[in-house]
């Protein structure tokens, strides 16, 4: 325990120098033991220093919970029962410590043991197994207190039970409305009692359900009780309403467009739960899916009690952004080797199958994310568009996105589907220069306002809301924090920024007053710490984006290719578009790919011939630009200038590519370049 320690400290203000900011030579454990020193020895100053500079440092999960392990339960009591600026940062250690509970979530059948404690304990020695409850096994400690919860033999441990759910507050609410499908009625009417008394709206919809149709009056009676309880909290949120089916549809639309009310970002909660032969089973899950999985399992249960269009809908809306989340997870390097990607990614089949079945609702569907600024996850439901006539109007929207991967997607399913309206030329033209927008993120009032050339910014005021959007898709290049936002400590922010694998490997700049003492306590934890932010030093920090690129190379290619299939008359429109294309273009497959639009639909002649007379290109880049330049030459009646140095240029090509494929372009480019008999041929 942490008492032998702290009795070998000297609590003296000479001993405690090195908390001070500007310490990094001490690593976060030895600060965190000399600010609890000062704790107890009532210098909060030090104490909060220490605290501080111990977060900047950002220990990591399992480092944290060790921490926690160590300290005499009662210290860690008057720390979190402090109502300032100490209490905050404990909160903030054993928020990183609940998550380190790693070895928790491969047994958590441990926390039976310390429920049997509980049960038989006395006051002081139960309140600690309540402590070592809520944050040693956190949500994983509900399985084992359902049995006690339902014991119509032991008033006192049926109290006890409930007594221990309640303060587990809303780590258990999850958990606890899987329990309300259980056989048993006083199983479901004490987890009705529970929820009610938590106060979590997460779980009005599963109440209301209840509440509407459970085949017991009692549960019926207490369900419709917790229901009320929760109006005050519902309508905080703006929801007024006790229907379950509505209660259902509002509460997804809120985790799906990841409203901070039900989301809860700064909570440890990874675990999807069901009831499953009698008992509850927990299933650990991404994080980015967890709140998707509690809207999935609202909207299933109210579709399966007759729910509606609107239900499907909303249910097609959440399986796109899994979609869209799991896809993304597995282009990040450090959850590649992940079981719980490898878990996530198995259902994708799934997924797959689900929007397939939605049919005309996908196009609700598509309507609701793009007006939730849902981009990634309008990109994957597109993918699974058909042509109803709600989808083609919810497709002809999504050509107005200011994402490139929502409109150029919209446009690929509707030029493939026959259309060649200008809209869709026009999206699909512009898509092939390939330069997308790159994305800076604030949270707080940071001063960026607006966009920038090749820069788009979003952000939010609020540091929940912030932090959740930080973390989703798309991905950002550049984030950029506020000191103070809305009393929530910075190093909350930066923690869950640093240790969120979506974001980890993020810029973070953090804009700040005193910059000099940030900078000092962060250091290379982050990119930049400056008094103020502008897009040049945006620039300056974002570095390069492979997969941005990559993603943006992906579109222009199946750009240019269904361009190429469509008349000429209509990708006339898009000529200026290739010609920028082809002089810009830094990707070799994008330039290879409008090499052949641009052949097929006789457009950007000079553009194509400048390449041609380009030396040092690759075998595949001189065939597609000399078939281009032939099948131009053909329609023009020849070179548009420069024959002589084109002629030799092609030349070259037929000594180097002999009687293969480079070889035979050549060939085919001479006869129809002009003045280039045969003869030529032979004299090169």
């Amino acid at each position: 325990m942490l008492r032998s320690v702290l009795c070998r400290l000297v609590v003296s203000s000479a001993a405690l120098l090195f908390a001070l900011p500007g310490a990094a030579a001490q690593d976060a454990e030895s600060l965190f033991e000399s600010g609890v020193a000062a704790f107890q020895a009532g210098n909060s100053q030090q104490a909060i220093d220490a605290f501080k500079d111990a977060l900047a440092l950002n220990p990591g999960h399992e480092e944290a919970f060790r921490f926690w392990q160590k300290l005499e339960q009662d210290i860690v009591l008057q720390m979190l029962m402090d109502g300032g600026e100490i209490g905050s940062l404990a909160t903030r250690f054993l928020g990183i410590a609940r998550v380190g509970r790693r070895s928790v979530l491969s047994d958590p059948g441990g926390a039976r043991d310390v429920v049997e404690r509980y049960m038989q304990a006395d006051a002081i020695e139960a309140e600690h197994a309540l402590f070592e409850l809520g944050n040693t096994y956190g949500e994983w400690a509900v399985p084992a207190l359902i049995g006690p919860m339902a014991d119509r033999a032991d008033t006192n441990r049926r109290v006890l039970a409930i007594k221990a759910l309640i303060r587990l507050g809303d780590l258990a609410v999850p958990a606890l409305m899987q329990v309300l499908h259980s056989d048993d009625v006083t199983t479901r009417a004490n987890a009705a009692a529970v929820l009610g008394t938590i106060g979590d709206a997460r779980a009005a919809a599963s109440l209301a359900w209840v509440a509407l149709g459970d085949d017991d009056d009692l549960v019926q009676s207490v369900a419709s009780e917790s229901l009320s309880r929760l109006a005050p909290d519902l309508e905080a949120i703006g929801l007024r309403t006790r229907d379950a089916a509505t209660l259902a549809l509002q509460l997804a639309t809120k985790w799906v467009k990841g409203d901070a009310d039900l989301v809860k970002p700064y909570a440890g909660g990874q675990v999807a739960w069901r009831w499953q032969g009698g008992s509850l089973v927990g299933e650990p899950i991404l994080a980015g899916l967890y709140h998707l999985h509690l809207a999935e399992t609202t909207l299933s249960q109210a579709l399966g009690l007759g729910g509606g269009s609107d239900i499907r809908a909303a249910l097609a809306a959440v399986h796109a952004s899994m979609k869209a989340e799991i896809r993304a997870a597995g282009a990040i390097d450090g959850l590649r080797d992940s079981q719980l990607l490898a878990a996530a990614s198995a259902r994708l089949p799934e997924l797959e199958l689900a929007l397939a079945g939605a049919g005309s609702a996908r196009g609700a569907a598509l309507a609701s994310l793009l007006s939730h600024d849902q981009s990634s996850a309008a990109a994957a439901m597109i993918g699974s568009m058909g042509p109803s006539t709600e989808e083609i109007g919810a497709l002809r929207e999504a050509l107005d996105s200011d994402y490139q991967a929502v409109s150029v997607a919209a446009a690929l399913v509707l030029g493939s589907q026959g259309s060649a309206d200008a809209r869709v030329v026009s999206v699909l033209g512009e898509s092939l220069k390939s330069i997308p927008d790159r994305l800076v993120f604030s949270i707080g009032d940071t001063g960026l306002s607006g966009n920038s050339a090749g820069w788009q910014q979003l952000g939010s005021l609020h540091a929940a809301e912030g932090l959740m959007k930080a973390k989703q898709f798309p991905p950002k290049d550049v984030i950029v924090v506020r000191d103070s936002v809305g009393g929530v400590t910075l190093d909350t922010i930066i923690f869950g920024l640093l240790n969120d694998p979506r974001t980890a490997d993020v810029p973070v700049v953090i804009v700040t007053d005193e910059a000099d003492l940030v900078g000092d306590r962060y250091g290379s934890q982050i990119a930049a710490v400056v008094s103020s932010i502008d897009f040049d030093r945006v620039n300056s920090v974002a570095g390069a984006s492979d997969r941005i690129a990559q993603q943006a190379a992906g579109r222009a290619v199946a750009a240019a290719e269904l361009l190429a299939m469509l008349p000429a008359s209509a990708t006339a429109a898009t000529a200026a578009d290739v010609e920028q294309a082809l002089l810009r273009s830094a990707d070799e497959t994008v330039t290879i790919a409008i090499l052949g639009l641009a052949g097929r639909a006789q457009l950007a002649l000079s553009e194509v011939e400048n390449i041609v007379l380009t030396p040092g290109n690759s075998d595949e880049l001189r065939i597609a630009a000399l078939e281009a330049a032939a099948s131009l030459w053909a329609g023009n009646g020849g070179a548009s200038g420069a024959v002589e140095a084109l002629r030799e240029a092609i030349m070259t090509a037929v000594a180097d590519g002999g009687t293969g494929p480079l070889g035979l372009a050549a060939a085919r480019a001479l006869g129809q370049l002009g003045g280039g008999p045969a003869g030529d041929m032979a004299r090169g």
